[in-house]
């Protein structure tokens, strides 16, 4: 409980926004390479693209449902589509591979390139300090009898 309560002031937008863009990048490259994907695979993507811009707007975590990503991360236009994926995906199955939709492709990468120029920007931005969490960690210790 006491280190959760540190967690605010030590949060590294720079780095978890490196974690999104990975996830983004490695889902990206190992299932939507070909003619044919599946909608489920698109969505890791587009939901690890809406956390990072989520998590560099807001300098917060990303909530868990993705439906509060889309509402306040997704362009409005894009809205209807992802609707649209989201249907059928549920109606076909998670596996059922579907065309490649152009479209989103193109949001995808630039995405991609909107978060990336992002993340060089908070680089220039302080890094949070580890000294509180530190001190955290030395107070547990003391108080489980564990430092001598």
């Amino acid at each position: 409980a006491q280190v959760r309560g540190l967690a605010p002031q030590c949060f590294s937008v720079v780095s978890i926004s490196h974690h999104y863009l990975h996830m983004a990048r490695n889902n990206a490259h190992e299932f939507l390479a070909g003619e044919k994907v599946s909608l489920k695979k698109y969505l890791y993507v587009v939901r690890a693209l809406l956390a990072a811009r989520w998590s560099i707007r807001r300098q917060s975590p990303a909530p868990m449902l993705f439906s509060e990503l889309m509402a306040a991360e997704l362009e409005p236009e894009m809205h209807p589509l992802l609707t649209l994926m989201l249907e059928e995906k549920q109606r076909a199955g998670e596996k059922t591979p579907h065309a490649r939709i152009p479209e989103l492709d193109v949001w995808i990468a630039s995405v991609f390139t909107e978060v990336e120029s992002a993340i060089q920007e908070l680089h220039r931005a302080a890094k949070p300090s580890w000294g509180v969490l530190d001190a955290a960690f030395m107070k547990v210790l003391e108080d489980e009898g564990l430092m001598g």
